[in-house]
């Protein structure tokens, strides 16, 4: 998607307003304008061009660029090279310019303009949306947490929550590792109940026969990563964690939530490898 301020849009239209000023404080039948009034017009013509080329504007751009460069080769705008060998007059260059103007009009009206609202602008721009520790314990979760907060701050809330989907498996494989089960995990998925089962099930066989690297420290922190995940779950209110529903803003803001304090707590402890940190 291209990306670029509204102000841009702006800028393009005071260039054109700037090139049209030049014209409307002389009379309509003057036949010459001072030398001096080219800088005044070749400045503006390049911040359309500029402009228009940052907005992917092909046709307008390539008109402006073609006026450009007839008035560049010209030693002045009384005799710009009209294409005929004929000098062009002061006011054939200003239907140029009016010209230019109904083609830029024509092909911004083509155009589908969307808007990120200020209020989720971090969501879109925002690269550690999770923090700085969830990205260095869990880099390949990155892409899908951006992406997940693009689509949110775009209000695809269905597909911010598929990209959390993803990350939140990156996370349970992590916890999976940490407790030695990843195999059981990975044949228990798509279901929520065996998975948080599972995870529930080694834990308390870790409490009644513990081996010497399961610490108290250890034991509440896999405790409390197994709570994390039930409110994960809690916000899904899916059987599976494959995305079967549509969701609504208000039930992906939810899940994005679960899934950050998920994330941020799992990140604390633990890395993509399941290596433990107290």
């Amino acid at each position: 998607m291209l990306e670029f301020s509204a102000n841009e849009y702006l800028k393009v239209i005071s260039a054109l307003e700037r090139l049209t000023a030049i014209f409307e404080v002389r009379t309509a039948d003057m036949l010459e304008l001072a030398s001096g009034q080219k800088g005044n017009i070749i400045k503006p013509f390049r911040d359309f061009i500029e402009y228009a080329e940052r907005m992917k504007l092909s046709h307008s751009g390539a008109f402006a660029r073609e006026t450009l460069r007839r008035i560049m080769n010209s030693p002045s705008v009384l005799t710009l090279d009209s294409g005929s060998g004929s000098p062009m007059k002061p006011n054939e260059l200003h239907s140029e310019i009016k010209a230019l103007g109904r083609i830029f009009r024509d092909e911004i009206d083509t155009y589908k303009f969307m808007f990120v609202p200020p209020e989720k602008q971090s969501f879109y721009d925002d690269q550690q949306l999770f923090g700085e520790e969830v990205n260095n314990n869990f880099p390949s979760a990155i892409i899908d947490i951006e992406e997940a907060g693009k689509c949110f701050a775009l209000s695809r809330s269905t597909a911010s929550v598929f990209h959390l989907m993803r990350v939140v498996e990156i996370g349970l494989m992590a916890f999976a590792q940490g407790l030695g089960i990843v195999g059981s995990i990975k044949t228990a998925q798509p279901s929520w109940g065996r998975v948080l089962s599972l995870t529930n099930t080694e834990i308390q066989n870790q409490n009644r026969s513990p081996s010497s690297s399961w610490t108290a420290e250890k034991r509440g922190v896999f405790e409390n990563i197994q709570a994390d995940l039930m409110a994960v779950k809690n916000a899904w209110r899916n059987p599976t964690m494959h995305v079967e529903n549509i969701y609504d803003e208000e039930r992906a803001r939810d899940v994005f939530n679960a899934v950050r304090g998920f994330m941020r707590h799992l990140a604390h402890h633990l890395d993509e490898s399941g290596t433990f940190t107290p």
